[in-house]
This record gives C-alpha cells, sequence and structure tokens, in this order.
C-alpha cells in the first residue's frame, strides 16, 4: 500500500487470505492528512552599544528551501537618525537554496553626546520564494556616554600680575543643547585665581567661555597650582589646573606662547609681554620674526618702566601672503634677552612665541595667451602662450590643453612645465576654414592632475568674405548632348547655413547652353546642383566656350 493508492484520509482494511491455510485475516489502517510545513521568512531584533561599530541582522529561514529565496531591505528612522547616530542602509539579498540565513549589517555611529536609547527600524520587502513571518526588526542603540563637563583652561600659566582676564576656560556639556544649563565655579585658592561663582551655558550652546583672573597677592611664594572645578545638577563634574607664578621676582611673562595662528589672507594673532616685578630702570626688549616672508611684528621692541611694568603690552603677529601653494607654515616671534641696567632683568631670555601661517592657496593653474586677436591667415606660430603653477617645482607637470573650436586655432595636446620650473610657453597655431564666418573667440583651457584648471581667449579674425563657387562636370560636352549634358554644383562658404539661399544663374552664350534661371541651396545645406543643358545651332560653328555665372545677394560671384 502507497500513498499513491490511498484517494484521502480515512480508516481502510486490508484482508489477507494465506497461500497454504486458505485463512483470512482483515488488518485496519488509518490514514490522515499532514500538511507540509512552508517555510517562512523572518529578521530579529538587535540591540548593540552605541561603540559597538556595526549592528549585524540576521535574515532566517524556518527551514531550508531548494530554490534561492530574495529579498530587498532598507532601514528607517525612529529615534534614532541616520547620519548621526547610524548609517542608512538598503539593498537585496539572497538567502542560497539550502542555505538558512544571511546577515545584514549597518554601520553604528558613536559620538560623545548623552542620549537615551535609540532605535530605528530595519523593513524586508518584496520577498521571493517563502513566506514572511516577521519582515520587521528593532535595531536598538544603548548610548554609552554618561552627562558630564569637560574644562579647559586656555593657558597653562599665568602670572599674578597678569589680573583680571589673566586666561580663559571653556566648560562643555555632552548633553543635548536644548534648554540652559547653569554650571557653578569654584578655586582651589582664591588667593592666587578667582573665577566667577556661576556661569550659564546658554540655550542651544554646548560650552561656553568665561575669564579667569589672577590674584596678585604682594607675596613671595612661587609657583602655585590652582584647581578650578566646575558642576552642575545631573553632570559629572571636571576640573583643570593653572599655575600662577610669583610676581615678586624679575621675570618677563609672554602670553600664550604657542597655538597662534595666522593666514596669509592678512589674519592676525596677538601675544601679550609683561614683567613680573616694578624695574630699575627700564626694561627693553627687542623682537623679530623668524622669516617675515611668513609673518610681521607690529613692533620690533617693547619698554617698561616704573610706571608700565604691569600693564601687558600687546603684539600683533600680521600673516603675509604668497602666490605659492606652500602649505602650513611654522615661524617664530623671537624675543631678543632683555637689556637694562637693573641687573635683576639683564640678560633675561623671555619665551619666543610659536605661530603658524595658513596657507590660502590652492594648487592651480594659469593661462595667459599672449595676443588679444589673431587672423586665421596668420597660420603657424600665430601667437604664444604661457602656463604656470603655483605649485612646487621639485617635478616635472604634464599639462592637458583643450579648445572650443579646432576650426580656429591649433595647440599641442599637451605640453610639459620642466622640474625645476614654474612655467611654459607653447605656440598658437591659426586655421584658415576657408569659410567665411566672422570674428571667433576660442576660449583655450589648460588642466593637470591635483591643480585648479584655467582658461583664456583669443579672437580669431576671418580672412574670408562670402562668395559662391561654382563647379561644372563635364566641362566639355557636344552639342549634340542635349538636357542635362553636364552639372553646376554651386557652393556658398558661409558658416550660418539656416536659411535658403536663391541663386541666379545666367550663361554667357544660350544658343551653346541653358540652364535654369535659378538654383534654391536649401537650409541647411551648403550647395545645390542643376542640369546644363547643350544647344544644337545646326551651324557649323566650331567648339565655343560657354561661361555660366553664379549670383546671390551678399555674396562675391
Amino acid at each position: 500500500i502507497t500513498n499513491a493508492n490511498l484517494p484521502a484520509a480515512g480508516t481502510y482494511y486490508a484482508r489477507v487470505t494465506g497461500t497454504t491455510t486458505n485463512a483470512v485475516q482483515m488488518y485496519r489502517l488509518d490514514v490522515t492528512n499532514q500538511t507540509a510545513t512552508v517555510p517562512e521568512l523572518s529578521v530579529n531584533d538587535v540591540t548593540v552599544d552605541e561603540d559597538a561599530g556595526t549592528m549585524t541582522f540576521t535574515v532566517q529561514l524556518s527551514a531550508t528551501v531548494g530554490s534561492n529565496v530574495t529579498f530587498d531591505y532598507a532601514t528607517s528612522d525612529a529615534s534614532a537618525l541616520a547620519g548621526s547616530d547610524y548609517t542608512a542602509a538598503s539593498g537585496s539579498a539572497t538567502i542560497s537554496s539550502g542555505s538558512l540565513s544571511v546577515p545584514i549589517t549597518v554601520s553604528i555611529l558613536d559620538d560623545a553626546v548623552s542620549e537615551p536609547t535609540e532605535t530605528f527600524q530595519l523593513t524586508l520587502s518584496n520577498v521571493v520564494g517563502v513566506a514572511v513571518a516577521d519582515g520587521v526588526a528593532i535595531g536598538t542603540i544603548n548610548d554609552d556616554d554618561a552627562p558630564a563637563l569637560t574644562l579647559t583652561i586656555a593657558a597653562g600659566s599665568i602670572s599674578e600680575a597678569a589680573g583680571a582676564g589673566a586666561t580663559t576656560a571653556t566648560v562643555t556639556r555632552n548633553t543635548g543643547t536644548s534648554g540652559p544649563l547653569t554650571v557653578n565655579l569654584s578655586s582651589s585658592d582664591t588667593s592666587e585665581a578667582t573665577s566667577p561663582a556661576s556661569v550659564v551655558i546658554p540655550d542651544g550652546a554646548s560650552s561656553v567661555t568665561f575669564d579667569i583672573d589672577a590674584v596678585d597677592d604682594f607675596i613671595a611664594d612661587g609657583t602655585r597650582i590652582v584647581t578650578i572645578s566646575a558642576s552642575a545638577t545631573g553632570h559629572a563634574g571636571a576640573s583643570d589646573t593653572v599655575d600662577v607664578t610669583d610676581n615678586d621676582v624679575a621675570g618677563v611673562v609672554v602670553t600664550p606662547t604657542s597655538g597662534l595662528q595666522t593666514s596669509e589672507s592678512g589674519g592676525t594673532a596677538t601675544f601679550t609681554v609683561v614683567l613680573t616685578s616694578q624695574p630699575q630702570p627700564d626694561v627693553l626688549i627687542r623682537m623679530v620674526s623668524s622669516d617675515v616672508s611668513e609673518g610681521t611684528l607690529s613692533a620690533s621692541s617693547l619698554t617698561f618702566n616704573a610706571s608700565n611694568w604691569n600693564i601687558p603690552q600687546t603684539v600683533t603677529v600680521t600673516g603675509v601672503d604668497d602666490p605659492i601653494v606652500d602649505g602650513d607654515i611654522a615661524y617664530t616671534a623671537i624675543l631678543s634677552n632683555v637689556v637694562s641696567n637693573d641687573l635683576d632683568y639683564s640678560g633675561l631670555n623671555p619665551a619666543d612665541v610659536s605661530l603658524t601661517n595658513l596657507d590660502n592657496d590652492t594648487a592651480a593653474l594659469t593661462l595667459s595667451i599672449a595676443a588679444a586677436s589673431i587672423s586665421e591667415a596668420n597660420g603657424a606660430a600665430a601667437t604664444t602662450a604661457t602656463i604656470t603653477r603655483n605649485t612646487p617645482t621639485t617635478s616635472s607637470l604634464i599639462v592637458t590643453l583643450t579648445n572650443s573650436d579646432s576650426s580656429e586655432i591649433s595647440v599641442p595636446a599637451s605640453v610639459v612645465i620642466p622640474n625645476g620650473q614654474s612655467s611654459v610657453t607653447f605656440n598658437i597655431d591659426a586655421v584658415d576654414d576657408l569659410l567665411a564666418d566672422g570674428t571667433k573667440t576660442v576660449t583655450l583651457t589648460a588642466s593637470a592632475a591635483g591643480h585648479a584648471s584655467a582658461s583664456d581667449t583669443v579672437d580669431v579674425t576671418d580672412n574670408e568674405v562670402a562668395a559662391l563657387t561654382l563647379v561644372i562636370n563635364p566641362s566639355t560636352v557636344s552639342e549634340t548632348a542635349g538636357a542635362a549634358a553636364a552639372t553646376g554644383v554651386v557652393t556658398r562658404n558661409t558658416e550660418d547655413v539656416s536659411q535658403p539661399l536663391v541663386v541666379t544663374l545666367s550663361s554667357s552664350d544660350t544658343s551653346e547652353a541653358t540652364s535654369a534661371a535659378s538654383v534654391t541651396i536649401l537650409a541647411g545645406q551648403a550647395s545645390a546642383s542643376f542640369p546644363i543643358d547643350a544647344v544644337d545651332d545646326l551651324l557649323d560653328d566650331g567648339s565655343k566656350d560657354v561661361t555660366f555665372t553664379a549670383e546671390a545677394s551678399g555674396f562675391d560671384s
């Protein structure tokens, strides 16, 4: 008994008869339908920490199938936002025949912001080959940043003589910027440095900057380390330190000494110089820039005396421009040893100031054509052009040349600026196109890898006038040849053929050969043909030359 023998579920009886004993035995067989399990597709929910880097979803079949299963997938925002919390992903995937699953990986973006747990969705669609049990997965991103403050003091060291605003500090929150946040501040030693009791990080901002004031205690107590601390409700506190140097010994304070930037576009930076005690007599500090091609100082020297020793003098450093792509260049404001008859100050070496002049040039070419206008009749070397690079000349540079109208000028396909050279000059050839096309402005463009391209224009004046040409073929016919003995082709040499042109035709001897009174060169065409008929005059007059003339308004015949 096989499956194929049973037409439906139910109870069946089989009778078995013995072949030797003739015994008969009945057997009962109960048959039930068993529905085959249909494989289904599902995708799992995934939870990862923000710093995990990736989140991998598994798209799973409940059982293998004998053919490929294909589907599309795409992420969508919930509380997590693509671009800031994760990288949007979409595409198509296949679970191969005999396989159970395929992974879908989504990149997770880490940040330093304290924020709630966030989610997004991965949705399956267009599933082919199986049913879908669960086509939507939830991706959960757990934040790994606790609410906290950071505090950074601009200067590592200040003099107690620097007074109010001796330096600044910036307090930053890593939580959302919705709503203001009051931050309480404190100093570990208010006899050396003080800060405001509190500051407010405004609504919409993540940080606020405030002044730290130095306190002159007139005590020779050496350098003191002061800790400025910041605290706010619901945030981990933060602190930073500043060294407060004593002003009761001879010294020169330069603030700041590093991290300053000027720019080739004229951007400036400033630093201040002040003494730590009153000199007797005057103190002279000479200053010079280590590279005046990158930055210049507003003064060549500073003088301190008994009246101004505790007043910081500001030096402005101005960036110097150049046309070369030379990168950001480091240089130094050099402060020479102190010159003074005050033995405590004489010979002291103030700190130099490190600066960087930011380059404002991008790698680029310039192209200059020597002549503004040439005639197309000038031919070879009608004028020259020069290409210049603003980048270092330590290697050769291949420059590709293109022109907007090769029917007017011709240039090399490329030129090479040699090693050690910033420019190269090449010839521009004029092309005589035989068309009455008027003056044409041609643009020449130069391009090179890693450089902005450059272009210049030259006017190419025309040396032709509007004219017609007439060609007859064959040039010799018999007067017995009759109609269409020859064909004339009239051609106009103008570039603009957008309008039809009516050409008047005439024969110098209509007793020998004739044509139509006119022929029209159609719009878009440069020429037109017409038949020439031979005339048999029955006279024994020998061979005759017949001239056909083509004329049109505005054209030379």
